[in-house]
């Protein structure tokens, strides 16, 4: 231990030489001071551990509180995108509709300049079988009715092609296409990028920055996977501004998608007004045929959707042969249907019917007429091969 530099004897003068310290209060007054101070200071210690205690309980109150809005804002988001959702695919069983869709004009009558140039007028669905399936004669489009809620496949009649050239005929019909010509929506262009994915049987599509088709991604993929139907492939893949993968603020990030072998969906009606044509339009998916086309009778209570069969039209059974991809409808004796441009699109909406079932040929038993427009009833129809065929378009 270090030794001090002090004496005893120094400290003790050091004290001496020290002011006297006098206190005039007695032991008692000291000790109830003292002790005073004590109580005060142990009264004090707990404010601190209450303050943070209530803090605490204010801060998980409000916790509590946000997550709770943002749930019911959440809820409340996904249950408009899900009754939107369904408001597109729901048939309403309980509203019939005895209109026969008679006199509708179709897609091909209209012979104004800036309307659409039928071949000499005829309905599309009164085409010759041989015309329907000449190969890479049309190119298909989803196109999406006035209020965007239906995808129409609208298919041009072009010059024939070479299916290696079938992506630039594509792209170039795409971009010139107008819907207010056609009756239906205003959607494109879109200036997508189509490319052959080499080895593949699939198309790329490449998206540009800040396209409509980002922003409107379910729209965008309804409208892409109703035209990929109709390019001979079995899936798309999806690239942004050259990089592989799209990112959509709804759908999220896409990379590819495989197309439906077979869709399973209905067919009606669509007209926008009675100065516009009229298209079939695929409608509700259905894991039977026979639903499906007694679905095609009834009003689905949507704006310019009608039926697309008439309810005098009827039938006693159907039957699927899936090996020779053929469906026979035995019609009842009582059964009705005229020879009507409304009549050709009846059969050619039993036809899309019948291929997105996968079949290839349709036969009527007993049908009430032999010849509707170029279609033959007393024998079996082989399916088209697009629908809604278009002659020409003049765009304004």
């Amino acid at each position: 231990m270090k030794k001090s530099r002090w004496s005893d004897d120094e400290i003790k003068k050091l004290l001496h030489q020290m002011p006297e310290i006098s206190d005039k209060r007695n032991q008692v007054e000291i000790y109830q001071s003292l002790f005073s101070l004590k109580l005060f200071k142990r009264k004090r210690s707990w404010i601190p551990a209450v303050t943070a205690a209530f803090s605490l309980v204010i801060i998980l109150l409000l916790s509590v509180s946000f997550f709770y809005e943002r749930n019911h804002l959440s809820s409340q988001i996904y249950m408009k995108q899900a009754n939107s959702t369904r408001a597109d695919k729901q048939i309403d069983r309980s509203n019939l509709a005895a209109d026969d869709s008679v006199n509708q004009k179709t897609a091909s009558e209209k012979m104004v300049s800036g309307k659409l140039q039928g071949a000499g007028g005829e309905n599309p669905a009164g085409k010759s079988e041989a015309a329907m399936l000449s190969k890479n004669r049309v190119i298909t489009i989803g196109v999406p009715d006035r209020q965007f809620n239906l995808i129409i496949p609208v298919s041009l009649e072009v010059k024939q092609f070479p299916e290696s050239k079938r992506l630039d005929v594509l792209k170039k019909n795409m971009d010139g296409l107008k819907g207010k010509v056609l009756g239906l929506g205003d959607y494109y262009p879109l200036q997508l990028t189509f490319a052959k994915n080499p080895g593949e049987s699939s198309i790329n599509i490449d998206i540009p920055a800040k396209s409509r088709a980002i922003r409107d991604d379910q729209l965008f993929l309804r409208t892409i996977r109703q035209t990929m139907k109709y390019q001979h492939v079995v899936k798309f893949t999806l690239s942004e501004n050259g990089k592989a993968g799209a990112s959509f603020p709804e759908t999220g990030w896409i990379r590819e998608e495989k197309l439906q072998a077979s869709s399973r969906q209905s067919y009606l009606i669509y007209q926008a007004d009675t100065k516009s044509p009229s298209y079939i339009v695929p409608y509700m998916e259905y894991s039977y045929i026979g639903d499906a086309l007694a679905s095609a009778k009834k009003n689905p209570g949507i704006e310019g959707v009608k039926p697309s069969i008439p309810r005098a039209l009827k039938w006693t059974k159907i039957l699927e042969n899936k090996k020779e991809k053929k469906v026979t409808i035995f019609l009842s004796s009582d059964s009705e249907l005229k020879d009507t441009k409304a009549g050709s699109q009846t059969v050619e909406a039993i036809l899309f019917t019948a291929k997105d079932f996968g079949y290839e040929w349709v036969n009527f038993k007993n049908p009430p007429l032999a010849k509707i427009g170029n279609f033959q009833l007393n024998r079996a129809i082989r399916v088209p091969q697009a629908p809604n065929v278009i002659s020409s378009i003049k765009n304004q």
